[in-house]
């Protein structure tokens, strides 16, 4: 007795019966999708060394600024403190001018330790560096972008590049400096995308 409920023995007693083919996905579906997600994360990383580069430069430029209010008053007191005791010393009796020296004095003593402390001009100076290291980074991702738009290379060598492109970020940007908060968002701001590139955003 023959078993009707099971489909390959039914098409061995019906050789005229059709099975409609399954239904595939249509051609390169699959692969653009692929293509286009891998831009995207590019084109996301770019945007961040961007961003990371200009918030740098404002980081630099705020201790700049801190190197100058401290050190221009140190030295204008260090200087005020020296012409002071040079004037008291044919002077015997003067309360006054001995209470401007210790007042500079004073001032001296705390802005000298407080800009070594803070040591602003070094800071600025890694900051700068921070800022040009992630613009050197960003132009990788924008070369791997471009590319991506004028060479039709197979997704496996596409993949490749990236990882090693994320790969070299992650190892750069260990010994720069941490990027503040209000920085960050500042430059986030002021942003300016490429504009070849923002058709390519993923959707998924």
């Amino acid at each position: 007795m023959t078993n009707t409920n099971d489909p390959d023995l039914t098409n061995q007693d019906n050789p005229n019966v059709n099975v409609p083919p399954p239904v595939s996905a249509p051609p390169h579906a699959d692969s653009s999708v692929q293509r286009e997600d891998i831009m995207a994360r590019a084109e996301d990383r770019r945007n961040v060394c961007r961003i990371l580069s200009r918030a740098h430069v404002l980081v630099s430029i705020r201790w700049s600024n801190t190197h100058l209010y401290i050190g221009i008053p140190s030295t204008v007191f260090a200087a005020l403190a020296g012409v002071q005791a040079i004037s008291e010393l044919g002077q015997t009796d003067s309360n006054s001018g001995k209470i401007i020296q210790i007042i500079l004095s004073v001032l001296v003593a705390g802005l000298a330790p407080l800009l070594t402390f803070l040591n602003p001009n070094e800071r600025a100076n890694n900051n700068q560096t921070a800022s040009r290291i992630y613009e050197q980074i960003g132009d990788r991702y924008d070369a791997f972008l471009l590319r991506c738009l004028v060479e039709r290379r197979g997704l496996t060598e596409e993949l490749d590049e990236l990882v090693q492109l994320n790969l070299s970020y992650s190892e750069e940007k260990k010994p720069l400096p941490l990027t503040p908060e209000w920085a960050f968002q500042q430059a986030k701001r002021g942003q300016m995308n490429a504009p070849f590139a923002k058709d390519h955003k993923s959707t998924g």
